[in-house]
């Protein structure tokens, strides 16, 4: 009866990552970085699905892949609706705040600080980040 369950969740993994593989075709970091989101958005989904695991630290480990996943958002430029460019204006305006006091920081090679530098610095800031914070806790995020 094990081996039978153990078979269809695997059926179904491979099944549910088929998509995922088979419609890219960029062989470069963002390909990794997006299989890496969507193995985070797993992990999500189960540690949802199985109230926060087993572990005592299921609660924080889920709080933590959460954090891990929205930073992966913002680096791969999927996040949506956090700045309006109007086109009649040419003004930007920005519904989430981004620390340009730093900026030299993460891009140093920026001279005058625009609305294309602030988005870019928001990914390279959120990059940085997830980095630190996956160098950090990974080791932890085990069930």
């Amino acid at each position: 009866m094990r081996f039978i369950k153990n078979l269809i969740y695997n059926i179904k993994l491979i099944i549910r990552w088929i998509p995922r593989l088979w419609n890219t075709y960029d062989w470069d970091y963002g390909y990794l970085l997006k299989l890496e989101k969507n193995k985070l958005e797993d992990m999500i989904q189960w540690y949802e699905k199985n109230d926060y695991g087993s572990l005592e630290s299921g609660p924080e480990v889920y709080k933590q892949l959460l954090i891990a996943y929205n930073l992966l958002k913002i680096f791969l430029e999927e996040e949506e609706d956090w700045y309006e460019y109007n086109f009649r204006t040419g003004v930007c305006t920005f519904k989430k705040y981004v620390n340009t006091k730093n900026c030299k920081r993460f891009l140093p090679d920026v001279e005058v600080i625009n609305w294309i530098t602030i988005i870019e610095l928001r990914k390279e800031k959120a990059w940085h980040v997830y980095s630190e914070f996956r160098k950090r806790y990974l080791p932890g995020w085990a069930d």
